[in-house]
Parts: structure tokens; sequence; C-alpha cells
């Protein structure tokens, strides 16, 4: 779960295999955990993972020391700080020796290996982020800024050259068009999608009864995603419903920034927000079912970008709590799903405050508080023949 990017290749290998192909993975050691083994063992797949210096060092370092470096190598390296793993994947792989090349992005980086490895038709890029201009230039390194004109002239000459070019987001592709980095008739939307097995092999084993907010991932240090008027809301609501206080907890696992430790200590929630580390996908996908409600951030800033823990919330059938813009792709696929009962703007505080009373008046009173959606179209199951015809 550390490394949300991860969960859509490994679905489309999966469906791959369930077709009888043979599927070579080429990936970095980045999220897994000491002794973690692979989650999927089969006889017509191959999973080699190569060693990215950035990542090996960053996993070295500890503290204020591992941030300096880790903003270093964000700010200093181009098109990102994968670069020198780009670089070295290419002596490991050799395009003729496959039918097809899926190369998921991001990292952005993978976009400079494929130029200097000569992407051709064989190759079928997934974009699962957006990287136009107006993204770029959130970034606040001087040097990305600097080198936009030569990595949007990247993106012009590999989307050129490969088969297909998908992406996750309507609202991206249309602006890539728009933009005119690539030919429409070049295009492709493949949505997000959750594995609908999750219901059946990952039922909640806790028997926890706090009234869990979970939020999984990570929060942004200047911009998007910050997490103060949730923090605010939910310190608003303990202070309307003193009772609710011993029952309430929020847990949140992914890599915390210091940056926000002071502003729970300024609301008084050190003893209701929990901190953990990133946990692998299958106890990930547990921890899930098992909290009360799930918390799903949007900023105005990703407006172009469709979350992928969207997807398994919607597995899950748990209810969300919507911090979303209205005018944003993410709302209109959950108004679609029929799970934006607990919906409000990224910064209405009053309104967050209310939504979570009364989920946790409902749960209080041992009221269902489960939603009544409709999320098939998102699953995988309904998914698996529009990602075997991506490479066909």
């Amino acid at each position: 779960a550390s490394i949300s990017n991860a969960k859509r290749p490994y679905y489309m290998a999966r469906t791959f295999l369930d077709q009888g192909w043979s599927v070579d993975v080429i990936s970095s050691f980045a999220g897994m955990l000491p002794g973690q083994r692979e989650i999927v063992v089969h006889e017509n797949l191959s999973i080699r993972r190569v060693e990215d210096i950035q990542d090996a060092i960053c996993r070295r370092l500890k503290g204020r020391l591992k941030t300096i470096v880790e903003r270093g190598f964000k700010a200093l390296l181009w098109p990102d700080e994968y670069v020198a793993w780009a670089v070295r994947i290419l002596f490991f792989i050799k395009p003729t020796s496959y039918d097809r090349i899926l190369l998921c992005v991001r990292p952005e980086s993978l976009l400079l290996f494929a130029w200097i490895k000569g992407v051709s038709n064989r190759w079928i890029i997934d974009c699962q982020e957006s990287f136009l201009p107006e993204r770029v230039r959130l970034r606040r390194s001087p040097i990305q800024h600097l080198l936009l004109p030569a990595f949007i002239g990247l993106q012009k000459k590999v989307f050129r050259k490969a088969r297909r070019v998908f992406f996750t987001s309507e609202f991206s592709r249309k602006e890539y068009v728009r933009q005119k980095i690539i030919e429409e008739e070049k295009t492709g939307y493949l949505s997000l999608f959750f594995d609908d097995s999750i219901g059946e092999n990952n039922e909640c084993v806790s028997s926890s009864d706090k009234f869990v907010i979970e939020y999984t991932g990570r929060f942004g240090r200047i911009w998007g995603r910050t997490p103060e008027p949730f923090l605010r809301s939910l310190e608003q609501f303990l202070s309307r419903n003193p009772k609710a206080r011993s029952s309430t907890v929020f847990s949140f696992h992914g890599p915390w920034i210091e940056d926000h430790t002071q502003l729970v200590k300024e609301l008084g929630l050190e003893h209701i927000v929990e901190i953990y580390p990133p946990v692998p996908y299958g106890e990930y996908l547990n921890l899930l079912s098992c909290s009360t409600v799930l918390l799903l951030v949007v900023s105005k800033e990703d407006n172009l970008f469709v979350p992928a823990k969207m997807m398994d919330y919607f597995a899950t059938n748990q209810p969300i709590l919507c911090l979303v813009p209205i005018e944003s792709e993410t709302y209109s696929i959950l108004h679609q799903a029929g799970m934006d009962n607990y919906l409000s703007t990224e910064d209405d505080v009053d309104l967050i405050s209310r939504n979570i009373e009364s989920l946790w008046k409902k749960w209080d009173s041992g009221e269902s508080i489960s939603p009544v959606s409709d999320v098939e179209r998102w699953s995988l199951s309904s998914q698996k023949k529009a990602i075997t015809e991506m490479v066909k």
C-alpha cells in the first residue's frame, strides 16, 4: 500500500496471466519490506527487481537528514528522482524479445527510458497521473521549471512513436489532446478499478469497538491534500460531542509529514490521531475493511488526477468521508457510484464536521452506515476485457 501506483500494473499482470500469456515484470524494491515475498507466484511470471540507487540511500537514512536528502533528489534530478533507476534498467530489457511492452508511468523518468530504448509500435503507455505543464509548475524545483519545455518535448516524442497511450482520467486525456501533446486517435481511457474479490478474501478480523476514520497514503506538505480542514472539522465535531472523544480514532497509515504534528497538538487531538507506517498490501486491504469510515482528500491541484485508493475504498462498501472539489472528475465518479452521501468541498470545515457527526451518531446508535452503491462498473471483473484489449 505504500506504493499506490504499483496496484494497477499488479492487477494488469494478473489479468494477462489469466489469458495464458507470459509476463515479465521489471520493478524496484521501493515499498518492499525486509523479507517480504512477492504476492503472486506463477509459472508464466518472471519478476525482476532492480535496486534503485536513490531509494537504497534514503532507506538507510533517518530523521531530518533523510528528509533533506529526499528533497534534494526531488529538486535536482530530472525528470524525477527515479532517473538513475530508469537508466539502470536499460541494460535489463531487450524490446525485441517481447510482443508488447506496457510502460506504467509514473515514474515519469520511464518516458526517458522509452525514448533512449527506441520506443516503437510494440509499446503501450499507461499514464496513471497527469504530467501536463500545469502539474509540473506546482513543483518548487527551479530545475523542473527550467527543463519543462524539454519534458513536454520528451512526452510528445514518446507518445508519437508508441502504439497507444491510455489515461486513467478523462479530464487528463482531453487536456493532453487540447494542448496538442498527443493526437486524439492515439489516446484511450481505461478507468481505475478495484479487485471485486476483496470482500470474499479479505473479511475484517478486527472486533474494535472504536469509531475509526482511516486514511492511507500521504498528505501534501505545502499544497494539495492538506489534512488541516479535516483535522479542524474533527476537533469541531468532538467539541460538540464530548461523548465521542473516548471512542473516536483517526488512523493514518503512510509517510507522515512532521509539519502537521504541531497542528494536531494545537487542536488537542494527540489522543485521537494514531500514526502508523505503510503496511503490506494484504494488511492494507484488511485495514480498510475493518475501519468505520474511509477518508478521501482531493485538492483543486489534483483535478486532472483520480486517486487510486478510491477504488479500494469502493471494494469495501464502507462509507467514504469525501473532501473533494465539486468540479473534479473524482466528484463525478463518486456521484455515479452512489458513494457521495458524505461529500463536501475540500475546505468546508463546517460541512465536513456535520458529516462526521452524522456518521458517528448512526454508528453509535447501532444503525448501518454502509452505502447503497453502484460500483460494479469499476470492478476488475468488468474491466478485464478492456485490459486485455489494450495490448492486443
